[in-house]
């Protein structure tokens, strides 16, 4: 009788090695043969055992999930504060461009005046000198 399957619980060991011949794909059968179990009892450990190894997957799909949330969050806010960066810059960008305007024209204003300041100084030089004819002439 050493082929009746044993009727007690199996240990970790036992369990952990039905659950790798089940993943191998082996059937429950051959298994049960193998480890001395009943069938029944064999596919109530591998069911327990893709039961846990589905919960323990779905808890880290659900973990990968709320990270991924996070960082899109994360990125979304990210952009947001870029957007936020890059209308301040234009604007930056906008006043530097008038202002460097500005400057050019007051630039050009200022070399109008000094060219002015320049004429009336040379006219009344001309003027003085002939003043000076005009006046050491008839002295």
């Amino acid at each position: 009788m050493t082929d009746a399957p044993e009727y007690r619980k199996a240990t970790a060991e036992e369990k952990q090695r039905i659950e790798q011949l089940a993943a191998e794909g082996k059937p429950l059968t051959a298994i049960a043969k193998d480890v001395g179990f009943s069938q029944t009892y064999v596919g109530k450990i591998v069911r327990q055992s893709k039961q846990r190894l589905w919960i323990e997957h779905r808890r880290a799909i659900d973990s990968h999930e709320r990270s991924l949330a996070n960082l899109a969050e994360k990125i979304e806010r990210n952009t947001r504060a870029i957007e936020r960066q890059t209308r301040y810059l234009k604007l930056v960008m906008g006043r530097v461009s008038m202002a460097i305007n500005g400057v050019t024209k007051t630039r050009e204003v200022l070399k109008n005046i000094q060219g002015r300041i320049t004429k009336l100084i040379q006219n009344e030089e001309k003027q003085q000198t002939l003043r000076q004819s005009i006046w050491g002439k008839k002295q």
